[in-house]
């Protein structure tokens, strides 16, 4: 390993990715901040306890995750700290761009705070789609999402890419 690659490796270490943060991992939260300066575009940075060492890591959310994870635990953040976290799959967006689809809670672990119909009836006002054609799409996320993704991420998944802001 080169020098170059081996201080990206030691640099980025604290930050969760697609080659250190497998699937189905969790991160217990225990602070949060706003990033406007790294990127363009404004980041949350999530920090807290990772499952796969239990040491601190962060994670750098996107809107979609954020949305995802707020349909979930809500959206006042403060209500946040403590609560668990989970890595449901990594996803490709293509040219070599990857990222990990977290979701608020833990599969099978409590129920959500919105039901997949709840979700459903939000994206047809919003939409005008009608419920068939809605469910086809989470259908699919469910799917291309090989039995990692339950209905309810799909659905906040279909919802963002709809630009559907769940509430």
């Amino acid at each position: 390993m080169s020098m170059i690659e081996r201080y990206r490796e030691m640099a980025g270490s604290a930050f969760l990715g697609v080659k250190n943060c497998p699937e189905d991992s969790t991160l217990i939260i225990t602070s949060m901040e706003l990033d406007e300066e790294t990127y363009a575009n404004p980041g949350l940075i999530v920090t807290g306890t990772f499952s796969g060492d239990n040491e601190e890591r962060k994670v750098r959310l996107s809107v979609k995750n954020v949305n995802s994870i707020a349909a979930t635990l809500g959206d006042d953040d403060t209500k946040w700290i403590g609560k668990t976290i989970q890595c449901v799959a990594h996803m490709d967006y293509g040219k070599g761009m990857k990222g990990l689809i977290w979701r608020g809670g833990v599969l099978g672990q409590g129920a959500p705070v919105a039901t997949i119909s709840d979700i459903v009836k939000q994206i047809m006002v919003a939409t005008k789609k009608k419920a068939p054609a809605i469910k086809k799409l989470i259908d699919k996320e469910v799917e291309d999402g090989g039995g990692i993704i339950d209905e309810i991420s799909a659905a906040q998944i279909v919802a963002d890419a709809l630009d559907v802001e769940l509430k």
